[in-house]
């Protein structure tokens, strides 16, 4: 078993003489490893890496913020799920809204996923069924305000492949959610 140990729930020891986080880790064992600072998406990363193919069972402990470690420890096993089941979709690291998003307001989103075909979406979609998890599907991120809290949600980017056609049959033009104005112009 490991054990991780943020600044968060080290203020629940008794502020004495000695270092609060060090003799939390002290008396937690040889398996205790500290998170330092309030970056919640970095700590979750560290946890997830530690992590193998056997069933794990995740207890977060504490006060204060850190609930906010739950839904980055949620969106990386997420993406790591999708990345085991579908590894042909491609899946943005260290994306933030601001990176996806015509407007470049927003925090970070761990699970970007842009399939390139309506088959791999609908693949991508049973599976967050089965899984039970919430997405948002998006073209290029026109008129979108991202949030600065980690997002709970896998973001569907629909940009490219299949998702940026343009059919023009007369005086019908059938468009893809990822074409840009510009291009249909």
């Amino acid at each position: 078993d490991q054990v991780f140990v943020s600044d968060t729930f080290a203020a629940w020891i008794p502020q004495d003489e000695e270092d609060p986080i060090k003799k939390l880790i002290a008396q937690s064992g040889d398996n205790t490893q500290h998170l330092p600072g309030e970056n919640w998406l970095e700590m979750a990363e560290t946890v997830i890496q530690q992590i193998d193919e056997q069933p794990t069972v995740i207890t977060v402990m504490g006060a204060g913020t850190i609930q906010k470690i739950i839904p980055a420890l949620s969106a990386l096993l997420i993406r790591q799920l999708i990345q085991k089941e579908l590894p042909e979709l491609f899946i943005e690291k260290d994306c933030t809204w601001k990176n996806i998003t015509t407007l470049g307001i927003g925090g970070a989103t761990p699970v970007v996923v842009e399939p390139k075909s309506t088959d791999e979406l609908s693949q991508l979609l049973k599976r967050l069924h089965q899984w039970q998890v919430s997405s948002l599907p998006i073209g290029c991120g026109s008129n979108l305000v991202g949030i600065d809290e980690i997002c709970d949600k896998v973001l569907i980017r629909l940009k490219s492949g299949e998702f940026e056609t343009c059919e023009i049959n007369e005086n019908k033009v059938q468009v893809g959610a990822g074409l840009r104005l510009n291009r249909l112009v």
